[in-house]
């Protein structure tokens, strides 16, 4: 699975407070509140349709939808690694 496929997975099975499926507006607002970042509706559909789409960005729209990005070992083992959203990101 891709991280786009991921994302999109992700977006349609979460919910907002009123318990609807949440809204790209809804996810750009949280983003905005939480990272102090302008993001438009048309920014916000490019990255959701780029194929090399950064770790932050990755990182950033997860997080407001309550995940986070892990990585573990492909086989055994049982040490996890949660990435972290970059500092110096740009606004």
């Amino acid at each position: 699975m891709t991280i786009n496929e991921i994302i999109a997975e992700v977006m349609a099975n979460t919910t907002n407070e009123e318990g609807k499926a949440i809204r790209q507006v809804e996810i750009i607002e949280r983003i905005k509140d939480k990272y102090q970042l302008e993001v438009t509706q048309a920014a916000f559909s490019d990255r959701l349709k780029n194929k090399n789409m950064k770790t932050n960005t990755v990182i950033e729209i997860l997080d407001v939808l309550g995940y986070e990005l892990v990585a573990r070992p492909k086989k055994g083992g049982r040490q996890e690694y949660v990435a972290e959203r970059g500092e110096g990101r740009s606004k």
